[in-house]
């Protein structure tokens, strides 16, 4: 195992410098398991595609890193496992968005959630219910999923909804049909 010192240092609030706008070349940012927000300089990024930031169970963000959404580069959003209480509107600037991996960081959010049909290039939407990190999170509420289904995403090639279940501690139930009540055309669920 790590000593104190050691596991100090490996869960130590890192900041990436402002200098960081200066890498005007950056296509891809990844900066998993750190949760210090990024300075506003990588709005000057205006070629990046790729944007990592997913989570664990002792280093997380706390809220949605919004810089990203004044970057419409960007093809690939990845804020995975990050306990977050709302997703911007903002978001819906990124009209070149093609992949947003959301699974693992919905427990928090008590908002509305923006229309993700309004982001024309969206092909891949992780959306899981399942809480954050190892430690037992807050899971998502069946209204979060209810908004998302409401959506009219015909543009998605593929879609991530697993865990929505009953979870294990019991603090969400199992879906009933009620649920679903006025969610698509289905005919049988």
């Amino acid at each position: 195992g790590l000593d104190k010192e050691s596991n100090k240092m490996l869960f130590s609030e890192f900041k990436l410098p402002d200098a960081i706008g200066n890498l005007e070349n950056l296509k891809v940012l990844i900066s998993n398991y750190n949760r210090t927000p990024l300075p506003e300089t990588v709005t000057n990024l205006k070629k990046l595609e790729k944007v990592q930031m997913y989570g664990g169970s002792h280093v997380w963000l706390r809220n949605f890193p919004e810089h990203f959404t004044k970057i419409i580069s960007i093809k690939i959003l990845d804020i995975s496992s990050n306990p977050i209480d709302y997703i911007p509107e903002s978001i819906l600037n990124l009209k070149n968005l093609e992949e947003l991996n959301l699974k693992g960081s919905l427990g928090y959010i008590e908002k509305s959630i923006p229309d993700f049909s309004k982001l024309p290039k969206l092909k891949i939407l992780h959306f899981n219910g399942s809480s954050w990190g190892r430690t037992g999170g807050s899971v998502p509420k069946h209204e979060i999923l209810q908004q998302l289904l409401k959506m009219n995403l015909d543009q998605l090639e593929e879609l991530s909804l697993d865990r929505w279940g009953k979870n294990k501690e019991g603090n969400r139930k199992a879906p009933s049909p009620q649920n679903f009540i006025g969610i698509g055309n289905f005919k049988k669920l």
